[in-house]
């Protein structure tokens, strides 16, 4: 009995006895410490000054159960005397005297107000993981996926259940070499943040280009335990890329095809000006005369491709005719 004071009077929890109509009996020093009556004011008072409003009737139902000979453990609010709000797992049994009857009712609260903040700190950080857009997937140390969420299997097509316990090199597309993924592992093997662009494979074989950083993650120690890595699909960014540089290089052709027809139309007028005052000399035979048409008519010629180089060159728009 003296031992079983002692563990009680010692005891971090808080350890409180009642009558079955709830008046306290015996207050420990946890519980002076837990609710923040001192044992002299809690004694004699009933147990409901410890309870909010809206858990009076969870109390009443603990107490009825306990009557009735059941032991009880809850999650659930007390009040302290300051007012503020403890979340507590509380644990109610039947206290017996020597003959077996039911006579009071023996409590035991524990603080779980920080647990239940880091509980609460934990569902937020996975919501947020698992609703991120960026794929996300995490390693245990050897490389073995142990979560992934829905944006991983948006991007790839494989399923949690299809990939949890397999490596990552499932999503292998054979367009790297073993130094690229030896690179990759030392990196991050050695604590360092890993980051560039990977062409990957998809579950149904095709092929997509996703920009990926990989973390080490030490949880517990100074040791690495698990790694995650951010992936961001840019394979219609690169497709955009590739074709704004297309355009840029047709862009430059077309300024210089357009340079080059210019100057040459000029070359042009000096032809057909020349053919011009050769037709107009007196005493030009026939033959000369054909000859003379003949340059003007391919002069004339080439200003009509001239004309199609300005156009591709955005210089003027094309004037399509009948032909």
């Amino acid at each position: 009995g003296h031992r079983l004071g002692t563990i009680v009077e010692s005891s971090q929890d808080a350890i409180t006895g009642s009558t079955l109509d709830g008046v306290a009996t015996s207050w420990n020093p946890g519980a002076e410490h837990l609710y923040g009556y001192a044992t002299a004011e809690a004694l004699g008072r009933n147990i409901a000054l410890v309870v909010p409003p809206e858990k009076q009737e969870e109390l009443s139902a603990l107490r009825e159960s306990v009557a009735q000979g059941r032991s009880i453990t809850v999650e659930t609010q007390r009040l302290r005397k300051d007012g503020t709000i403890v979340e507590v797992s509380l644990s109610v049994s039947p206290i017996k005297n020597d003959a077996g009857k039911i006579t009071g009712i023996s409590g035991i609260a524990r603080d779980i107000t920080s647990r239940k903040k880091a509980d609460k700190q934990l569902q937020l950080q996975s919501a947020a993981l698992e609703a991120a857009a960026n794929a996300i997937v995490i390693t245990d140390r050897e490389g073995t996926i142990v979560w992934v969420n829905e944006a991983f299997a948006t991007m790839t097509g494989f399923s949690e259940n299809e990939v949890l316990g397999k490596n990552p090199r499932i999503l292998h597309s054979g367009d790297h070499d073993k130094a690229f993924y030896a690179d990759l592992w030392s990196t991050i093997s050695s604590g360092k943040v890993w980051h560039s662009e990977i062409t990957n494979r998809r579950k149904d074989g095709t092929l997509y280009t996703e920009e990926m950083t990989i973390t080490p993650v030490r949880s517990g120690g100074t040791e690495i335990s698990h790694f995650v890595a951010i992936k961001l699909d840019v394979t219609e960014r690169k497709s955009l890329e590739r074709q704004l540089q297309q355009a840029q290089k047709m862009e430059a052709i077309g300024r210089l095809a357009g340079g080059v027809a210019h100057d040459f139309n000029n070359m042009l007028g000096v032809i057909t000006g020349y053919c011009e005052l050769l037709r107009l000399r007196d005493g030009v035979d026939e033959d000369i005369l054909r000859q003379i048409q003949e340059i003007d008519g391919a002069a004339r010629r080439a200003a009509g491709l001239t004309q199609q180089l300005l156009a591709f060159s955005r210089k003027q728009l094309l004037q399509p005719r009948i032909l």
